[in-house]
């Protein structure tokens, strides 16, 4: 009832965009991590958790710079009058 209450206002609804943002971050690296540990010992599930986050991070980075550079050659394409 209280997330149905939040959807109902402005500032309830802006503060469940920026949770879906996180829930798919967190929803990738669960599916190429698993779910379960891979590892025994919390140091070194950490460590893989971290590690599979630089990964997201590098492939987010990596779709930004595609889109950016696309963006770039269609300015920089000539444009017939």
């Amino acid at each position: 009832m209280e997330l149905r209450e939040r959807q109902t206002t402005e500032s309830g609804r802006a503060k469940l965009r920026e949770r879906v943002s996180v829930e798919h971050t967190l929803a990738h690296i669960t599916q190429w991590q698993g779910d379960k540990a891979r590892y025994i010992g919390l140091r070194k599930n950490l460590f893989d958790l971290r590690r599979m986050a630089v990964v997201h991070n590098l492939h987010v980075l990596a779709r930004m710079s595609e889109t950016h550079a696309g963006a770039i050659s269609h300015l920089n394409t000539p444009q017939s009058a």
